[in-house]
């Protein structure tokens, strides 16, 4: 074992590097991609291509969410029991890169000419390989890393400003070109078209999880168990009990907040479907995607620089009522214009305006209960939490799913229509502008209950100690 020592570090030790930050958002991107590309077009190529029915798409998507539970409970226990040189969470996004690049390949490529039954199956068994296994192992290990990488909370504010700026500006832009680029592949009919850009998407996925790996480093990898301190008297590090901080979680009226406040948010990845539909079916034209990425851009470049400097001023939970309060009535706005695109883009714009504090704020809520946990048990929970808030991404990304097939197949959708029926125009309206108004109101009501913020100085002043007494190898 290599000679350990004590050294006082100071406030910055802990923190990230420049270089970590946008290496820690471009394995965002890696994974996000994917799912971007799957919540938007998943169903539309299901629906057009493989002419599958919308109905059985949203409840696939749903029993798969909930073997996507168990999957994020395991993997978070798996994660919990990791030691190697590399890390405790981070070489889970390495080791998930590759099947989850092989997984997109074989989602976008439903083999032509198969009966009903296999065809159905192949669906299921590659819409479950990919959700179920691929994106838990990166998604969970990246979010896993966070409270890894950077032990400062200040820090992590900006680590996690800069992951949502890059994966909102990486979304927009999929979402933007994707229309176009499928209509000059072949269109949404076509198989070769799903099959030119799910390989690009693969490709580019691979490599970002890849960088992401090798340009990070957990700073808490070396000193996860116990330490010999050869005579110091500082405290060494304690190896954390997944049975201790279990107990801790499931005591914590915080944690469940976590769970369902990611559980709503996820809600509207799974009916992110329906915008191509809105843009096409209301609006009148599905180019209008690239447009309304753009619109989205903007605000995203504006607020995340700022958010930080407002969780500071008016604390993490002010600021995320106010902000919540506000993309309310933006819905609202929406709702009673939903054919105005002037209104729709001008409303868009304001909406990611105010949303974005919500984004920051999600990934560091985790962190800030992993260091609770520290400060209140003497655990750390990375991957049980981590676990925990991907188990409700995944049922609520399962729910919005069911809830966007099934709006469709009640509204009457008819993939061959050229022109679908006023039902189907209002079912679109509805998941489009009226399920986002209530998971903002059900956000609202959540962050209301969040008032970890009282306990900030201790656990700030805890994490400082914890940070000057890590051990350095010479």
């Amino acid at each position: 074992m290599k000679a350990i020592k004590h050294a006082a570090k100071t406030p910055e030790q802990g923190g990230t590097s420049a270089s970590e930050k946008i290496s820690y958002g471009l394995g965002g991107i890696g994974y996000q991609m994917t799912l971007a590309l799957t919540n938007a077009f998943l169903t539309l190529y299901y629906t057009d291509s493989a002419l599958i029915s919308a109905s059985f798409v949203g409840t696939m998507m749903l029993v798969a969410r909930f073997l996507d539970g168990a999957s994020d409970i395991a993997m978070g226990f798996i994660i919990e029991k990791t030691r190697t040189r590399f890390g405790k969470a981070r070489p889970w996004v390495m080791i998930g890169a590759v099947p989850l690049a092989i997984s997109i390949l074989l989602l976008f490529h439903v083999p032509s000419g198969l009966a009903p039954l296999p065809k159905h199956v192949y669906i299921f068994l590659t819409y479950v390989f990919m959700s179920v296994v691929c994106y838990t192992v990166t998604a969970l290990a990246h979010s896993a890393m966070l409270p890894r990488i950077s032990l400062i909370s200040n820090d992590r504010n900006i680590v996690t400003v800069v992951l949502a700026l890059m994966q909102g500006i990486a979304t927009a832009a999929l979402v933007g070109v994707f229309a176009p680029a499928l209509e000059a592949f072949g269109g949404e009919s076509s198989q070769n078209a799903w099959t030119i850009i799910s390989v690009f998407i693969a490709a580019v996925s691979l490599l970002l999880l890849t960088l992401c790996f090798v340009k990070t480093k957990e700073k808490l990898s070396a000193t996860e168990d116990l330490v010999e301190a050869s005579g110091d008297e500082a405290a060494p590090v304690s190896k954390t009990s997944v049975r201790a901080g279990l107990s801790f979680l499931l005591t914590s009226r915080y944690f469940y907040i976590i769970v369902v406040l990611y559980l709503t948010l996820a809600v509207t990845n799974g009916t992110a479907g329906i915008g191509v539909y809105y843009m096409r079916d209301v609006l009148g034209d599905a180019n209008l995607m690239g447009l309304f990425s753009i619109i989205t851009v903007v605000p995203m470049i504006v607020m995340m620089p700022l958010v930080p400097k407002l969780f500071s001023v008016f604390g993490k939970r002010k600021t995320l009522l106010r902000a919540l309060s506000a993309t309310i009535v933006i819905k609202i706005v929406m709702l009673f214009f939903p054919t105005s695109l002037p209104i729709q883009l001008i409303c868009a714009f304001l909406g990611t305006l105010t949303l974005v504090p919500l984004w920051v704020a999600a990934p560091t809520m985790i962190c800030d209960l992993v260091d609770y946990g520290d400060f209140k048990r003497g655990v750390r929970t990375e991957g049980l939490t981590a676990g925990a808030s991907s188990f409700g991404t995944k049922i609520g990304t399962g729910l919005g799913s069911v809830i966007l097939g099934f709006g469709l197949t009640i509204g009457g959708y008819d993939a061959l229509a050229a022109v679908q029926p006023q039902s189907v125009i209002n079912a679109v309206i509805f998941i489009m502008i009226g399920i986002p108004a209530i998971l903002c109101a059900i956000c609202l009501l959540l962050v209301g209950s969040w008032n970890l913020e009282k306990f900030k100085p201790d656990v700030d002043a805890y994490m400082e100690a914890r940070r000057n007494r890590l051990p350095c190898e010479d």
